[in-house]
């Protein structure tokens, strides 16, 4: 089985179809243009490429194919559309490969983790036929919708915004923590390492009734109110920032993190915790700035509100598991 998949897996690895974006060297438009770059994120209808000059923005149905540049990401984009089609003994032994490959590959380690508990539970449980059944057995007129179904079993109420999935209200606490990891007006970024912006309510509630734990990503905007903490000597030093902003920051392979944050300092007041992403600061995409230039803005911004935008993982158990 090993054998075939790897046939398979090398045969996508040069071509891949107009519909299912990669990470790719080269995307061929349909009027034959040509794009060299990286894709840096992947949603439902459109991909996010870094280019020599700048990010772009390119819809799907404008793509015709791409071409790979190397087997690990031919290997990560087959085992996407093997898990987006539920061909998950293909996906499991597809992110296997992947990782030997390349064992700090992220995104398949979770789709692995995801995996391992499907096949775990899915003799007492298979979610997607489940809410099925419930939708056409109930309709929507008699309330047994997926929305609903994320209410019951994971304590969220939906809404959307138009480009993401948000927590409209919390009914119950099943995160195990006081006060739970997410909150009202929290937005949706992932669930299992699928990018959930321009997706329906009904798509991601579907991702997040999938069997077993749910790991999902939640994007914030936080407000805190740096220290106005002023060092005698003109030479700012790194434990200037860290008086600043009550958190020592590190750089992360995902990008800079809070690696340390100080009770009752700025950015515990504003709710920021260790291991968050700081995505953006000051208005700024920190997806390319060195550790170096986000303390630069930190410490310029002593004594102020200053914006940052974090990413949270965040894994829950339904209730009924």
């Amino acid at each position: 089985m090993r054998a075939n998949l790897a046939t398979t897996v090398l045969f996508f690895a040069v071509v891949l179809s107009a519909g299912r974006a990669c990470v790719a060297d080269t995307v061929i438009l349909k009027d034959d243009r040509r794009i060299k770059g990286l894709i840096l994120d992947e949603y439902k209808d459109r991909i996010v490429l870094s280019t020599a000059s700048g990010e772009k923005t390119i819809f799907k149905s404008d793509i015709r194919y791409a071409v790979y540049d190397d087997e690990e990401r031919a290997l990560l984009q087959t085992g996407r559309e093997q898990f987006k089609r539920m061909q998950y003994i293909k996906a499991y032994y597809t992110y296997e490969k992947a990782l030997e490959l390349n064992p700090d590959l992220e995104d398949a380690r979770q789709k692995l983790d995801f995996l391992r508990s499907y096949v775990e539970t899915k003799t007492r449980y298979d979610v997607l036929d489940t809410v099925r059944t419930k939708n056409e057995l109930y309709g929507g007129a008699a309330g047994k919708t997926l929305v609903n179904e994320v209410r019951e079993e994971l304590g969220m109420v939906l809404g959307t915004d138009g480009k993401y999935v948000f927590i409209d209200e919390i009914v119950s606490n099943i995160s195990g923590e006081d006060p739970p990891p997410y909150k009202e007006g929290d937005r949706i970024i992932s669930v299992w390492g699928e990018m959930a912006a321009h997706m329906s309510v009904d798509e991601v509630a579907e991702m997040l009734l999938r069997p077993g734990e749910i790991r999902f990503v939640v994007e914030r905007t936080a407000l805190p109110e740096l220290s106005a903490f002023n060092p005698i000597t003109a030479i700012l030093t790194l434990s200037t920032y860290r008086n600043i902003a009550g958190a020592d920051l590190k750089l992360a392979k995902k990008g800079v993190i809070a690696d340390r944050v100080f009770s009752d300092g700025p950015f515990s007041r504003a709710g920021i915790r260790a291991k968050d992403l700081l995505c953006r600061i000051g208005g700024s995409n920190t997806r390319y700035m060195p550790l170096r230039d986000v303390i630069d803005v930190i410490i310029s911004n002593r004594g102020r509100a200053l914006e940052v935008v974090i990413h949270r993982d965040i894994t829950v158990w339904k209730k009924d598991q």
